[in-house]
């Protein structure tokens, strides 16, 4: 009975993603954010990728009187993801909690520059990323490897972001809405040994307003700003699990 029990709990952690981080990140320091991708088009939760082409701008012009339907356009995640990097690196690298390695310290290194690319994410034309990073397979065990030989770096982080666009209230696209980050974070060990595999959900406490699927786009990204830190926010106290 106890070994079927013990089965099973092993895989509820298989499943779910168990923190196996004993002390927290600081028995794995230094860490490094190696990689952070995102959703290009941001979408209503719940809703697929549409491609705003001429039907798409003739019915919502048809719809709606031009000051409304100038706004009611995708929305690109082109301007967030430099803040995102920024914002997620410095919280957790300020939080005193490990030692974080700076980005120029990492990204320019040859066990970097000579890691594998995902090259399926890269042609996509789907997803983002910083300018200095590279679409990567958070599967390859050889760059934990080969920063951990070369550089010392002891584990290294894969963070995974999809921005949402959500109706806080009302009905249908009319009412308030928030920014929403659906965050994956994934942590390998110096061996490349996966140590954290596990989705969080953030949303911004504020909302905007929203009018026949109308909104400023400045003020939702604004909200986004707002629930990047509280992501930042999360993943430090991930990473402090005790």
């Amino acid at each position: 009975m106890m070994q079927k029990v013990g089965i099973i709990l092993v895989l509820m952690c298989v499943l779910t993603g168990c923190v196996t981080m004993e002390g927290g990140l600081s028995n794995y320091e230094p860490a490094a954010v190696v990689s952070i991708v995102s959703n290009k088009m941001i979408n209503w939760e719940g809703e697929e990728t549409r491609i705003d082409g001429i039907g798409d701008r003739f019915v919502r012009n048809s719809l709606f009187s031009k000051q409304t339907a100038d706004k009611v356009t995708q929305t690109a995640a082109d301007d967030l993801i430099e803040e995102a990097a920024a914002i997620l690196y410095d919280t957790l690298s300020f939080s005193g909690i490990a030692k974080i390695a700076a980005p120029s310290d990492v990204l320019e290194t040859p066990a970097y520059l000579r890691a594998e690319t995902n090259t399926r994410a890269e042609a996509s034309g789907d997803y983002l990323k910083p300018a200095a990073y590279k679409f990567l397979n958070n599967a390859d065990k050889e760059l934990a490897v080969n920063l951990a030989r070369e550089e010392g770096i002891r584990s290294t982080i894969y963070l995974d972001l999809t921005f949402c666009k959500a109706m806080a209230n009302g009905i249908g696209k009319n009412g308030s809405m928030r920014a929403k980050i659906i965050m994956k974070v994934t942590l390998l060990d110096e061996t490349g040994k996966k140590i954290y595999f596990r989705t969080h959900e953030y949303v911004s406490v504020n909302r905007i307003q929203v009018v026949s699927a109308a909104f400023d786009n400045e003020e939702l990204k604004g909200l986004f700003r707002e629930a990047l830190y509280e992501a930042a926010s999360g993943l430090v106290s991930i990473m402090n699990t005790k």
